[in-house]
């Protein structure tokens, strides 16, 4: 497949971008734009490198800065490289360089032109003189979606100097020999009278040390002191404090660090707000410092986070008859958050993302969720964005709660038949064999030979049978007492 002329590809790059509605092709442009460098002018020592950060700042949406041509003297400057850190125009449709001359052809990314003030691309120049001055002209063209739209050119002053020559060093005079001083004669110590004992004062308390402030931090070369200055929910205002003059822009984004903001100008202080329009409420954002010095060194910050603010969300929770599902953590998904409902089965969430959530609730080995959606409800209110509380109510239809107080009331009942159960089986156990009772010997008898007890008889014939056994006597007169041995008594 053979290389597309510049023509071709221009051309391609056209009808895509009319294709999916960017811009239409009219005649006449009302539109106005202009290109220029930042810094505007610049200082530079001989054998040193200096940025120039071509910018374009048009009023309509534009897709395509065309025959971008930077003209420079090559007996004073040489180019070095092209630096796209923080450019809006990231698509390279062609690029040409000679002596004295840069001719670039740079898109926006498909499908988001640009309106207003944008990054092009830095372009970094070595100086090859020590004094006097140059001048690095930009011309171009710039697409919108009004057609080929009037540019305004302008140019960068860069002024030539020499690395100041060191002080001439002068040496040190060598000091002169000291005399050694001749010893003194020690004096003989006078005695001296024993000192009076006076009495020992009572120590005073002490004050409290008053604890010495935190040193404020101080940014380095590497660690810049970065500040959040106002997060709201579709907002991210930052103050950064280097320790050397930079220009700075940050990389963000989600889950990686796609987007770019626009570079701040040559300084110590600096202030970085993200574009609103790349901001989710309620959503973690990675971000990193990036910052190149006079010479062009690219440095940069480690990764950090910043939140943005989210909705504030009140759930009510039930089950599919209505109970509320009370004292139970709830997970609100993607994020997670976790939250613990009250006694009415209410869970307060703060810092939602707005969009489709599910609610997880875990009861043993079985999980329930069930979907809720979170509105984006942002207010203006004296330039400050405020949201209403969201009340949502959710209800696990294969839920069902059980009353705490009657499975107490069956437990108590089951406890107390089980003991009944218990005591009726222990009472037959240990009632022994029968309802018999033994009564005392008959006077003269045997006493060991017990007389079972007759309450029960019932018949006289019972009665004569326990007559008759009595030893040695046969049928006995009524009334008759007995004799030792068996005769009647006397």
């Amino acid at each position: 497949m053979g290389i597309l002329s510049k023509k071709n590809l221009i051309t391609i790059i056209a009808i895509i971008f009319a294709a999916v509605g960017v811009f239409l092709l009219p005649k006449t442009s009302a539109a106005t734009a202009t290109l220029y460098f930042n810094p505007s002018s610049a200082s530079v020592q001989n054998g040193n490198n200096v940025s120039l950060v071509a910018r374009a700042n048009v009023s309509a949406s534009t897709t395509l800065i065309e025959n971008l041509v930077v003209t420079y003297d090559a007996s004073k400057l040489q180019f070095v490289s092209l630096n796209d850190g923080g450019t809006s125009y990231p698509a390279t449709l062609f690029n040409n360089t000679v002596s004295g001359s840069i001719t670039l052809d740079r898109g926006a990314q498909v499908g988001s032109p640009v309106t207003g003030d944008g990054v092009i691309t830095t372009f970094i120049f070595k100086a090859l003189a020590g004094s006097g001055s140059t001048n690095v002209q930009i011309s171009g063209k710039a697409f919108t979606n009004e057609g080929y739209t009037p540019v305004s050119n302008s140019s960068a002053v860069i002024t030539l100097t020499s690395p100041p020559s060191p002080p001439p060093t002068t040496p040190s005079p060598s000091p002169s020999p000291s005399p050694t001083p001749s010893p003194s004669p020690t004096p003989s110590p006078t005695p001296s009278p024993s000192p009076t004992p006076s009495p020992t004062p009572s120590p005073s308390p002490s004050p409290s040390p008053t604890p010495s402030p935190s040193p404020t931090p101080k940014p380095t070369e590497n660690t810049p002191i970065v500040e959040e200055k106002d997060v709201q929910y579709t907002r991210a205002k930052f103050s950064i404090t280097t320790a050397k003059p930079v220009v700075v822009y940050f990389e963000y984004g989600i889950s990686k660090l796609s987007l770019v903001t626009k570079q701040t100008s040559l300084g110590t202080s600096h202030e970085i707000t993200l574009d609103p329009a790349n901001l989710v409420p309620g959503t973690k954002y990675q971000y990193r410092v990036i910052m190149i010095d006079e010479k062009s060194n690219r440095t940069e910050s480690e990764v950090k986070t910043v939140k943005t603010k989210g909705f504030s969300l009140k759930l009510r929770v039930t089950d599919k008859n209505g109970k509320p599902l009370s004292k139970k953590k709830i997970t609100l998904k993607s994020d997670p958050i976790e939250a613990k409902t009250d006694s009415k089965g209410v869970a307060t969430f703060e810092d939602v993302a707005p969009g489709e959530h599910n609610v997880e609730f875990t009861d043993g080995k079985k999980t329930f969720e069930q979907g809720l959606t979170v509105e984006n409800n942002i207010k203006e209110a004296s330039g400050v964005q405020i949201a209403e509380i969201q009340n949502v109510s959710v209800v696990y239809g294969d839920l069902e709660i059980k009353n705490s107080n009657t499975l107490l009331i069956i437990a108590i009942v089951s406890v107390i038949l089980l003991g009944a159960i218990l005591a009726v089986i222990l009472r037959k156990k240990g009632g022994g064999g029968g309802g018999s009772r033994m009564t005392p010997a008959v006077a003269g008898s045997d006493s060991s030979m017990p007389i079972p007890n007759t309450d029960n008889a019932e018949s006289e014939s019972d009665k004569d049978e326990l007559i008759h056994k009595v030893s040695g006597v046969s049928n006995p007169a009524p009334g008759a007492m007995l004799g030792p041995n068996g005769d009647n008594a006397k």
